[in-house]
């Protein structure tokens, strides 16, 4: 047994070193076919020249235009009160919500009978006084007549009283003669005197009268008021928003009973970046549009712009007016209540630079520069800017194509070329060939001259967003 349990150790032993063997010469001969492999002969050539589409960039009149979003609402609104207790009798049939009115149309009517007698009333008291005030004028005319009368005979019967005087002093006339004329001057003089004190109350009454004339004058006109009040009116030309009493039900003075809107001038308060303030002024135009894709654009201006800012949340109050033609399509009428987007662009007038919104990457832009060695290519560097803000708008003189440009500062300048096209293809130092305008490629084109497999492939050029007020 011991010499079989050799015999089978020493196979095993053998087995280990033939795979052993079989290992060492596969990584010889691996060695070998490396060390023995032909090496391809290397082409020094240049990479190929990419036609792009370029902008050249100038300063341009660029304004800037700032987004503010708020809700519209009316300038003119009339909520409209009973201002009598009463009945309501009748209403039009043409008085509904969605209806359109006029200023002084009647848009409820209520029972009348009660002011009425109120108003007859009270006419019936200012005429009566009136009449006192008249007999009291008449009676002061025939007063003063009568002490101008009395007045005579007063003088006749002291002429007479100073004749008998005198003929008693000669022993001519007697006693009693004087005291008749005596007894008759005293008569005279009481009731001129009594005349003089109702001519001195005359002012008294007269004013008594003017006054108590003035308080009935002044409660007919209520009373005349409040009969017209029972018709109750539209102050405002407009739409009606809500009706709410019907014939039979009664309303109390102070209760709300109809709403109309004027739609013909919409005011709409932006909520609008601080920064705003030092750009925007009254008078600027604006041009809003609701959060619907179907949405017309509304035109309006600036009317006023609030005094203080939001430090909560870094806004601007600036309220838009917007005049429509409340008569025209309804389906375009801006109406109250609808939120709006707005675009604000500033009066201020400045010349800035801008380029293509889809040439910045980040904070950088490619430039096509000329290249010393190769005359009519161009090798593309890489320049740093800072996105001051961005605007939609046409620059024909610098391309007729793009419509969305960014005002930038950095490294560039007017005359630079800008490209536009093929940002994921090139690189600092690519070279280029640059062109411009509607002819311009707006993907990569491979160089007449270069083998087609050495061309990249054609990369669409994207368009890139970046940071910045707008």
């Amino acid at each position: 047994m011991a010499g079989r349990a050799s015999t089978g150790r020493g196979s095993i032993w053998f087995r280990l070193l033939v795979a052993l063997g079989a290992i060492v010469c596969a990584i010889t001969l691996f060695g070998v076919l490396v060390a023995t492999k032909p090496r391809p002969a290397r082409l020094d050539r240049e990479p190929p020249v990419l036609t792009v589409r370029t902008v050249t960039l100038a300063e341009v009149e660029a304004p800037r235009v700032w987004v503010g979003y708020g809700t519209a609402r009316a300038m003119r609104v009339a909520e409209i009160s009973a201002e009598v207790s009463a009945q309501v009798v009748a209403r039009e049939r043409s008085i509904e919500p969605g209806m359109p009115i006029e200023a002084g149309a009647t848009i409820l009517s209520l029972e009348r009978g009660d002011f009425e007698k109120r108003v007859a009333s009270s006419d019936a008291r200012v005429a009566a006084l009136r009449s006192q005030i008249d007999g009291l004028d008449s009676s002061e005319r025939r007063w003063v007549e009568q002490s101008r009368v009395i007045e005579n005979e007063i003088e006749i019967v002291q002429a007479e009283l100073a004749r008998y005087l005198d003929a008693r002093a000669r022993d001519a006339a007697n006693a009693a003669e004087v005291d008749a004329r005596l007894l008759v001057l005293r008569r005279l003089e009481r009731e001129a005197a009594a005349i003089a004190q109702q001519l001195d109350d005359v002012p008294f009454q007269r004013a008594s009268l003017r006054s108590q004339l003035l308080d009935q004058e002044a409660a007919l006109g209520i009373a005349q008021r409040e009969l017209e009040r029972t018709q109750i009116r539209s102050p405002i030309t407009g739409v009606l928003q809500r009706v709410d009493p019907r014939p039979g039900e009664y309303v109390s003075a102070g209760q709300s009973v109809a709403r109309v809107v004027d739609l013909s001038v919409i005011e709409a308060p932006l909520l609008a970046p601080m920064s705003a303030a030092s750009d925007l002024r009254v008078g600027d135009k604006v041009e809003a549009a609701s959060d619907s894709p179907s949405s017309p654009v509304w035109q309006g201006r600036i009317a006023r712009i609030s005094p203080e800012t939001d430090a909560l949340s870094r806004t601007i109050t600036l309220y838009a007016e917007i005049e429509q033609d409340a008569s025209g399509d309804t389906t375009q009428l801006l109406r109250p209540g609808q939120f709006l987007v707005a675009r604000t662009q500033t009066g201020i007038r400045s010349r800035r630079l801008v380029v293509p919104r889809r040439a910045i990457d980040g904070d950088r832009v490619m430039v096509a520069t000329e290249d010393a060695e190769t005359p009519g290519i161009m090798r593309a560097r890489s320049r740093e800017i800072r996105t001051l803000y961005h605007l939609d708008a046409s620059f024909p003189a610098l391309d007729p194509l793009e419509t969305q440009w960014s005002v930038v500062e950095g490294e560039i300048g007017p005359g630079d070329i800008v490209i536009v096209s093929n940002l994921d293809a090139i690189s600092p130092g690519t070279r280029v060939r640059t062109a411009q305008g509607r002819d311009a490629p707006d993907s990569a084109a491979r160089d007449s001259t270069s083998p087609d497999r050495s061309t990249p492939r054609a990369v669409r050029g994207s368009t890139r967003e970046t940071g910045g007020g707008s």
